[in-house]
């Protein structure tokens, strides 16, 4: 399989242009219509049984995923967008394994069956629980996150607004990257949470994803009390079009690559900052 072609399903389960730029008028209260956004046909709710089956089997069976294991990530900035177009934006390469095929669960597998050569399937679920049991990983979780109401992130499925959902692209039905997007919204700041992981065969090289920029951009390494090496890119856009500020934490943990973006509630008498993100990044099991 060429990286090329591979690319192609990889770059489908990016964060498009269209969603930062949406989720950022968010926060400003802005009413803006999101267009262009991707609409997804293949929508499913899984049975509460099936998902508890599921949870059961990763529990009593073990899991293929390397628990306790930290990568490091490296960030690289670049003087232009991520369509070479004028602007800044930076590449994301993380250390962390690839997971056999077959670690997956029968769903996803079955998902892949029929579809084309390069194609991708959109699920929503009602948590990110939900969400790593279908995939039928234990990825362990956040108690922070896990307590906070659903957020307004997420992506548009069939029209409707979801808050966790699993994006799988396939080459030739199989599955060759998964990713979980889940968002929350606590009194003081928002969080967008992605996980990205890898099978076999992804054979793709280069960086894993490439993220634009707004603002002035600087960054901060932090290491959990648990030994997690987290990357923090700091976008500050209060002189810029949104006149906000985000960060975003970038770590390798458990052969996934995780990216948390954090966004004070500028409307907020206090609005949150660093300091909660790192709480919540101390959070993770």
């Amino acid at each position: 399989m060429e990286d090329k072609q591979l690319k192609q399903v990889f770059d489908q389960v990016k964060l498009s242009p269209e969603r930062e730029e949406a989720m950022l008028a968010d926060l400003l209260n802005k009413k803006k219509e999101v267009s262009g956004m991707k609409q997804a046909n293949n929508r499913r709710r899984l049975p509460a049984a099936a998902l508890v089956a599921a949870v059961l089997v990763v529990v009593l069976a073990g899991s293929a995923i390397a628990a306790g294991h930290f990568g490091r990530v490296n960030v690289v900035p670049k003087d232009q967008n991520i369509y070479g177009g004028a602007g800044s934006s930076y590449d994301i390469y993380g250390e962390y394994n690839q997971i056999p095929v077959e670690s997956l669960s029968e769903e996803v597998l079955a998902y892949g069956k029929g579809l084309g050569e390069y194609d991708v399937v959109d699920l929503p679920f009602a948590s990110w629980r939900e969400c790593t049991a279908f995939l039928g990983l234990d990825l362990g979780g956040n108690s922070i996150l896990e307590q906070l109401p659903q957020g307004e992130g997420g992506c548009y499925l069939d029209g409707e607004r979801v808050s966790n959902y699993v994006h799988v692209g396939y080459y030739e039905e199989t599955p060759v990257v998964a990713r979980i997007v889940s968002s929350y919204q606590g009194e003081r700041y928002s969080v967008d949470e992605e996980v990205t992981i890898r099978t076999e065969e992804n054979y793709i090289s280069g960086a894993d994803t490439r993220m634009d920029t707004y603002g002035k951009v600087t960054s901060e390494d932090y290491v959990t009390p648990s030994g997690m090496a987290v990357k923090i890119v700091i976008d500050d856009m209060r002189e810029a079009e949104f006149q906000t500020i985000r960060y975003i934490a970038h770590f390798s943990k458990d052969d996934a690559l995780y990216m948390l973006q954090f966004f004070p509630n500028i409307e907020s008498q206090s609005p949150g900052g660093l300091d909660e993100l790192k709480e919540i990044l101390d959070a993770y099991e």
